[in-house]
């Protein structure tokens, strides 16, 4: 008996590798997929310039990547003894000035790099919703907790997003002409927006991103939300808050993201990982203990074969 609406796995014509560089770009939903590719010792980069939620916000991050541009002191504001960029997540802000500058500049440069090399790109999209400053009308990416009145608030329309998006993904093939881009729309409800708003949004963005996949070669696809939204639907997969995805959520959505992307040594070498990572995770009564010594000892035999075997496993943290 069948009790779900399921949805079809993607088969994509390449395999994301151990050897794969790949990064992870937007709401806060890239950041769980992140997390799981980063425990299973894949080099993937997530969010480096912070999380973001609407299009533009994105867009500007990986504008910021690709230019390699860094900041000065003229794009920061001091708000609550801090200071802060307009552009760029809270996790930079600092009551150091200069420190918020380096915080902000280091990790530019360090996702240029990054960026050069990767064979993937995803993108998660989470609202078709922007804030722009009264003063100047400029799209902020964080409004840092500043009162209300001095943001405007709209939402984009489809071909505002494919026409913005246009010029990213060419700068983006001009940059890394190998990349392949990856498109997902978080399903993650925006409840600040109110529910009805919030499916408008996510249509937007639904829209935009099928016109952008029939414009461009190498972009594709990934239906995290409709896995979510058909497949789990049920309350039991969210958060207490009735809003996130549950970290059983998050499996199951992985576990469709293994099926898309990953080979048969691919899924081999992460049963091995895991396997690793769990005893590293265990707890120990007897810390120093011939048995923990012991344990110990096994657990390093195993991870230095591992690398032996495959040298560009990173084990060091």
């Amino acid at each position: 008996m069948q009790l779900i609406t399921s949805v079809e796995s993607v088969k994509f014509p390449f395999k994301i590798s151990h050897k794969s560089k790949t990064l992870f770009t937007g709401s806060c939903f890239a950041e769980n997929i992140g997390a799981k590719l980063n425990e299973l010792k894949f080099p993937v980069q997530v969010n480096p310039l912070g999380i973001n939620y609407n299009p533009i916000s994105i867009g500007k991050s990986l504008a910021f990547t690709m230019s390699n541009k860094h900041i000065f002191e003229d794009n920061l504001f001091l708000a609550n003894d801090l200071w802060n960029s307009y552009d760029f997540h809270s996790q930079f802000s600092n009551a150091d000035k200069g420190e918020c500058l380096n915080l902000i500049n280091s990790s530019i440069s360090r996702s240029n790099d990054f960026l050069k090399k990767t064979d993937y790109l995803f993108i998660s999209y989470g609202t078709a919703y922007v804030y722009s400053l009264k003063s100047d009308g400029s799209f902020v990416s964080n409004c840092h907790k500043q009162d209300d009145k001095a943001f405007n608030r709209e939402l984009l329309k489809p071909n505002e997003i494919v026409e913005y998006w246009s010029e990213i993904i060419k700068n983006l093939k001009e940059f890394n002409p190998d990349l392949k881009i990856f498109f997902t729309v978080s399903p993650v409800r925006h409840k600040r927006d109110g529910f009805i708003s919030n499916q408008l949004s996510k249509s937007v963005l639904f829209v935009a991103i099928n016109e952008l996949k029939e414009l461009f070669g190498n972009t594709f696809y990934f239906p995290s939300y409709e896995i979510m939204m058909d497949e789990l639907r049920d309350y039991r997969f969210y958060n207490d808050d009735m809003i996130h995805p549950s970290s059983k959520a998050i499996e199951y959505i992985f576990e469709k993201f293994d099926e898309s992307f990953f080979d048969k040594e691919t899924n081999n070498l992460n049963i091995r990982i895991s396997k690793i990572n769990k005893a590293l995770k265990h707890k120990v009564f007897s810390v120093g203990s011939t048995s923990h010594i012991e344990h110990l000892k096994r657990l390093k035999e195993e991870i230095k074969a591992l690398v032996s075997e495959y040298e560009y496993i990173d084990f060091r943290d």
